[in-house]
């Protein structure tokens, strides 16, 4: 649960994000430049007009830069795109706070640099917020733009039920599917359009962006295209699962196979090697120790999680990315299997 202070922030935020969005509609606020339409009039009352309209203009600029700084992660400086709160009551972004804690032992604060746990927990309100800023043009259209191409990366690797919040022009088609790719398409292509339209399209940052949002909508237009396909060849009754093959022959890493046991961290990911001898000779070889698992051959190949090690037996507890919980253990759900018959997958 949030604190009193924390709701009070949240609550005033969105206030001010009102009062500048109204100002925005207003007078056509964009970041760095002032518009207002011209007012009839003459001498001293036009005059004091033109000044207060500058004022106000000023003012909700300030505004919205007031409110995106409260938004911005306390570790890389950026627009927060999947804001979660720790033990220390701060927000910050969920990648950049895990590497945090994962490169410091004990877990420490970045802003108090006191020892705390590494429990993260979401902060919904924060991030409907940034969703109002960034669909607001007081923000730099760039900054807007960095957002979306994270957030279409983010929607891509998250489920639906984790993205719920998004704002109603990136909400999922129903019936959508993890990872959420059409919504992720909406993104890239939101961070595509901010490009092309800001004044600055000649400077080499906002080309390789929108090289970079024009690209990731493209594949996203093809996976959506290949799940098309393979709904249309379902419905007419057609075997096409030697894609799944093809897929993870061409691009699924393999891994770098481990030559010796190491003390993995718990949630590194690994990938049992896909050679059926090789798992049937080690597990023969540990046969005091480790028993065959029941679903060895579904296993092969496939992706898993670290959970625990025995470095007394050169062994890891493994279990499935779809049961692994970073706050529990997860050692019922997983199985030991010896380190030779791990690779090592890339964080």
């Amino acid at each position: 649960m949030y604190s009193k202070l924390q709701y009070e922030e949240v609550a005033e935020s969105k206030e001010v994000v009102v009062l500048a969005q109204q100002c925005n509609k207003g007078w056509g606020v964009k970041a760095g430049m002032v518009k207002r339409p011209r007012e009839e009039g003459t001498g001293n009352n036009n005059n004091n007009n033109q000044k207060r309209g500058r004022e106000i203009d000023q003012g909700a600029c300030d505004t919205l830069e007031m409110v995106a700084s409260r938004c911005r992660d306390n570790i890389t400086g950026g627009l927060l795109v999947d804001p979660v709160v720790a033990e220390d009551g701060h927000t910050y972004e969920r990648r950049a706070i895990k590497e945090w804690f994962r490169r410091r032992t004990p877990a420490t604060s970045p802003l108090t640099h006191e020892e705390i746990g590494t429990r993260v927990k979401e902060n919904y309100a924060i991030r409907a917020i940034v969703e109002d800023l960034v669909s607001s043009p007081g923000l730099p259209r760039f900054e807007r733009a960095e957002w979306y191409l994270a957030r279409g990366k983010l929607l891509c690797e998250r489920s639906r039920a984790e993205t719920s919040s998004l704002a109603p022009e990136l909400l999922p088609s129903s019936g959508s599917s993890s990872p959420d790719i059409r919504s992720a398409r909406n993104a890239f292509e939101r961070a595509e359009r901010l490009v092309d339209s800001d004044n600055g399209v000649d400077d080499p940052s906002a080309k390789r962006l929108r090289e970079e949002a024009q690209i990731c909508r493209e594949m996203c237009d093809r996976v959506l295209d290949v799940s098309r396909l393979r709904r249309q060849a379902s419905e007419a009754g057609i075997d096409v699962n030697w894609v799944d093959d093809a897929y993870d022959a061409i691009f699924r890493p393999v891994g770098v196979k481990l030559t010796m046991f190491q003390k993995l961290a718990r949630g590194t990911r690994v990938r049992v090697l896909d050679d059926r001898r090789a798992v049937l000779a080690a597990f023969e070889a540990q046969d005091d120790v480790l028993g065959l698992p029941d679903d060895w051959e579904e296993s092969l190949g496939r992706e898993f999680i670290v959970e625990n090690y025995d470095a007394n037996d050169s062994t890891y507890v493994i279990v499935r990315p779809d049961t692994f919980d970073e706050h529990e253990d997860n050692s019922k759900e997983g199985k030991w299997w010896p380190f030779s018959l791990v690779a090592l997958l890339p964080s």
